[in-house]
């Protein structure tokens, strides 16, 4: 499903405009007829149901007003707030129209009138910003919102909920909606947070809108996107049939990362997995999971000594994940910029990532498939800006991978899979996910299934939306899930991807 910015939806408006004749009044039209329609899923009777509808000047409030006018024609009872005068023709059209039914329009005045209105209404229309919303509303209008998200009635963002931003997903003082509904295609703001926790249940209204005019190259990945990744099993196959994986994790204090990451890649069905590991830890890895290859390396760190006790398998192996708990001394960078330079597919997480933000490296770009797996604060780190300004940064991410040539997984709420051409949206998991280990598993997913014949690109595209999946379909309550839990709810979200 295509993302867009609010630049590229009015780009589609304006073709549907132009290019095919359609009248913009037409488009208004069906767009608050489609917020009617998924209401209509919501409440059982529109007779006497007291609608409050709140308009700004802009189209977005004339698409409420659509709205206003259809609930008035079913029965309900409705009043609509103006913010402002209409600015368009087509909104004035419709305010016009909506007086001519008989509905009932207020101008806003204060905040003390809305008070009243919204303590009357069971159901907020909310039409007063749409996607050209930037910036911060004025107090006076935060106070309103801050009201309207108090008020039990039940909240629907036309567009998307006033006072996000549709660009950034950034909130300075918004509607907390139950259900929005947009047009022709989720915007950046519905997808990002915070934006995307303020719409509530989002819809998607087609309007009209040709899809060959919606352009993006940004998309929310679906079932139906990662079913052509998921590598197929075959009766007839053997352990060399799914290839095999090598982890190189774990240092003096972190014993359990390099196991989390060793059974997140057991998980995806690869014929065989090593993991290198500080002498120390080996019996670790062996004594929880047989299943798993152990490789001592010399020392309690990593180093290019590991190199060396590898090297008997490493023509056998398609993919490295090298990162998780692998500790910051100074002997295993050398090792981070060795595999760098390996044809191997390379997922690079946690420590090595921090390992790289601290070298003198800043210039180099890779040679062959290696992806990044870093949180906002790892993010920080390597590109040398803020944890504030990494969050949710597609921008950046896309710039980074572009720079770098690398496939960037920027992990979050919602995590940010780029390869700088093309960009991917998960928007799958819960707050289970935040627990020490969980983008460990992440990371043996990928190189599980990167091993199996796929870029790390599309084993990135896959394994999160698995990941964020097998968090959703847990029957624990998020405080007792663990990471082991992701791997454990596997089968059920492998049988639901066969549906």
């Amino acid at each position: 499903m295509k993302v867009l910015t609010s630049a590229q939806m009015r780009g589609a408006d304006r073709r549907t405009i132009e290019d095919l004749g359609i009248p913009s009044q037409l488009l208004m039209e069906r767009a608050g007829v489609s917020v009617v329609q998924a209401l209509s899923e919501e409440v059982e009777n529109w007779r006497n149901l007291r609608v409050l509808t709140l308009c700004g000047g802009g189209n977005n409030g004339g698409d409420g007003l659509v709205v206003a006018r259809e609930a008035l024609n079913r029965g309900a009872q409705v009043k609509v707030v103006m913010f402002r005068e209409p600015k368009s023709a087509e909104s004035s059209n419709n305010l016009r129209w909506y007086k001519e039914l008989g509905g009932e329009v207020i101008f806003f005045r204060g905040a003390s009138e809305i008070r009243e209105l919204l303590l009357w209404a069971d159901v907020i229309v909310d039409a007063v910003f749409g996607i050209g919303f930037t910036g911060e509303p004025p107090a006076e209008i935060v106070e309103i919102f801050e009201l309207v998200n108090t008020s039990s009635g039940f909240k629907v963002g036309v567009d998307i909920p006033s006072g996000v931003d549709a660009d950034t997903g950034m909130v300075a003082g918004a509607i907390m909606c139950d259900l929005t509904v947009t047009f022709a295609a989720p915007k950046l703001g519905h997808i990002l947070p915070p934006g995307r926790f303020f719409c509530g249940r989002l819809k998607v209204a087609d309007i009209g809108i040709p899809k060959r005019f919606i352009e993006s190259r940004r998309e929310v990945i679906t079932k139906h996107h990662v079913m052509r990744f998921l590598p197929v099993r075959f009766d007839d196959s053997h352990k060399g049939t799914y290839g095999s994986t090598l982890i190189i994790a774990g240092s003096r204090n972190y014993s359990g990362a390099p196991l989390l990451t060793a059974l997140g890649a057991a998980a995806t069905g690869v014929g065989l997995v090593y993991v290198a590991v500080p002498e120390g830890l080996s019996t670790v890895i062996t004594t929880h999971a047989p299943e798993l290859i152990a490789i001592p390396v010399p020392g309690d760190h990593h180093s290019l000594k590991t190199l060396e006790a590898v090297s008997p398998i490493l023509d056998r192996v398609s993919s490295i994940a090298v990162g998780p708990g692998l500790g910051r001394s100074s002997e295993t960078l050398p090792l981070v910029l060795r595999l760098l330079e390996m044809d191997k597919k390379l997922i690079i997480d946690a420590d090595a990532l921090n390992l790289l933000s601290n070298s003198d490296s800043d210039t180099w770009r890779a040679k062959y498939d290696v992806l990044i797996t870093p949180h906002p604060g790892e993010f920080a780190r390597l590109t040398k800006k803020s944890t504030k300004e990494t969050k949710n940064n597609y921008a950046l991410a896309e710039k980074y991978a572009e720079l770098h040539g690398v496939n960037v997984a920027l992990k979050g709420p919602t995590t940010v899979v780029t390869n700088g051409e093309r960009t991917y949206f998960n928007v799958l998991g819960n707050s289970s996910l935040a627990k020490g280990g969980s983008g460990d598993v992440l990371t043996g997913l990928i190189a599980g299934f990167a091993a199996q014949g796929i870029g790390t690109f599309e084993a990135a595209t896959l394994s999160v939306f698995l990941h964020g999946r097998a968090a959703e379909v847990s029957e624990k309550d998020p405080r007792t899930f663990t990471p082991r839990d992701i791997v454990g709810n596997l089968s059920k979200v492998y049988a639901e991807m066969q549906e």
